[in-house]
């Protein structure tokens, strides 16, 4: 099994889904055809793994950018994104972001047990600095996640309903974990591309999958947080209230 390391891509090509074709019977939308759907695909990078801070305890956190192409013209207009842990069996998500529809710059902060949250940390305990904070300075469409606490994360995006220009190219997503070391999990993806017309309105669809359904990697938690974070502002920079 592949172990990702940081600033390493891995890239998912996307196939029709054939069985979308006796789930028509007749009638809904019309198919893009086959040769008109190019080389749509999914480029998954792993911005940084790393340990918390010692007060946070074992855990760590991960973040990733994916970015969405497909080809000939067509756009995605929506997409899936399940994240899972396959071993250790009993590890879970302590957290997932962004976890709600979010269209403006994403800011996130990240307490001591891992928990994270949009916009400006609350102090605990009557301390500031206990929860340190992430800035994603790219601009997000429609992006809902769930699953913290289990070991299925999924991501759901959807292109801007008035702009309908497509999944925007690079959406960031991070998790925590309570475990360190190494972790396994799968990736899967199900996405929606859509052809507009002469017209520009949208004419055909097709539901694209993961020729395999899933990607197994591994992520590698180091033993010790970082002196000066890759991604992050760094956990030494603290936010006051």
């Amino acid at each position: 099994m592949k172990t990702l390391t940081d600033g390493e891509q891995i890239e998912l090509e996307l196939y029709p889904d054939e069985a979308e074709h006796s789930e028509l019977r007749g009638g809904g939308d019309q198919l893009i055809a086959d040769e008109d759907i190019g080389r749509s695909r999914v480029l998954i990078r792993q911005l940084a793994a790393e340990r918390l801070p010692k007060s946070a305890g074992k855990g760590g956190v991960v973040a990733f950018d994916v970015t969405f192409h497909a080809d000939r013209g067509n756009r995605f207009e929506s997409a899936r994104l399940v994240l899972s842990i396959t071993s250790p069996k009993d590890a879970v998500f302590i957290d997932c972001q962004p976890r709600e529809t979010v269209t403006n710059d994403v800011e996130i902060s990240i307490d001591e047990n891992g928990k994270m949250q949009l916009g400006v940390p609350k102090v605990f305990s009557g301390e500031a600095g206990v929860a340190r904070k992430v800035n994603f300075a790219l601009r997000h469409r429609v992006l809902r996640g769930s699953g913290a606490g289990t070991s299925n994360v999924i991501w759901d995006f959807a292109e801007d309903p008035e702009r309908k220009d497509g999944i925007l190219h690079q959406v960031n997503l991070a998790v925590t974990l309570p475990i360190g070391g190494t972790v396994d999990c799968s990736l899967s993806i199900i996405a929606r591309l859509a052809q507009p017309g002469l017209d520009g309105r949208l004419k055909r669809f097709r539901r694209m999958i993961f020729g395999d359904h899933k990607y197994a990697f591994s992520i590698e938690l180091p033993s010790q947080p970082p002196d000066q974070s890759k991604f992050w502002f760094g956990w030494d920079k603290l936010i006051n209230g």
